[in-house]
């Protein structure tokens, strides 16, 4: 289902539902790429290592989004010559945020307590800054190429089991769980749920990227 239902359709430029307020689709966009998996990552640092930990994830998470849309777009070609669209980064937050948290925990723990009081703050704050830069170079060279390798793999199983009539019902049992990750973009796309009767338009197509 077209995520802006009750909104409006930007595409044809006319409202799709109940709504005719295009000012409010506009925060569709931003809240799904941005502000959920940041809410996502910062919560999960939190509960590592408090407030600190999520700040440095909500640093970290944003490098992840905007590396894995840089990959996507210029790195990975699809069997047409087209680039797939960039997954949102629900399962990267999961991901980042604990791990971020969980890092930044052990680290501090090297040398936080051997530092001078009067300089604590100043050492955690650089600390935070030079760990988040860390870590966001680390995520936005890696990280989407772990996301294509997980979809990448997941399509060639879907294509399996599509090109056999035989083994086609049972394709739900890695669809499904894919689709519940967050990768139904991935799934979309295949030539396997093309194969086994599930054609798209491509106006569809744009709308499963999007989603």
């Amino acid at each position: 289902m077209n995520r802006n239902v009750f909104l409006y359709d930007y595409d044809n430029n006319k409202p799709l539902g109940w709504f005719n307020a295009p000012m409010l689709g506009r925060l569709v966009d931003p809240g799904i790429k941005y502000l959920i998996p940041i809410l996502i990552a910062f919560n999960g640092a939190r509960m590592i290592y408090g407030i600190r930990g999520g700040m440095l994830a909500t640093f970290v998470i944003l490098g992840t989004i905007i590396g894995t849309d840089w990959i996507y777009a210029n790195h990975i070609t699809l069997a047409d010559g087209s680039h797939p669209g960039s997954p949102n980064q629900f399962i990267g937050a999961m991901v980042v945020g604990p791990l971020s948290g969980w890092f930044l925990k052990k680290m501090e723990s090297f040398y936080l307590e051997k530092i001078n009081k009067s300089y604590e703050m100043l050492v955690k704050n650089f600390g935070i800054g030079f760990f988040g830069i860390l870590l966001a170079l680390v995520t936005f060279f890696g990280w989407g190429w772990i996301m294509w390798g997980i979809t990448w793999t997941m399509i060639q199983i879907i294509s399996l089991f599509g090109s056999n009539k035989w083994l086609a019902p049972l394709m739900g049992i890695f669809t499904e769980p894919v689709k519940v990750s967050f990768l139904n973009a991935g799934v979309n796309q295949s030539w396997g749920s093309r194969k086994s009767g599930q054609p798209q338009s491509n106006k569809n197509n744009k709308v499963c990227r999007k989603t």
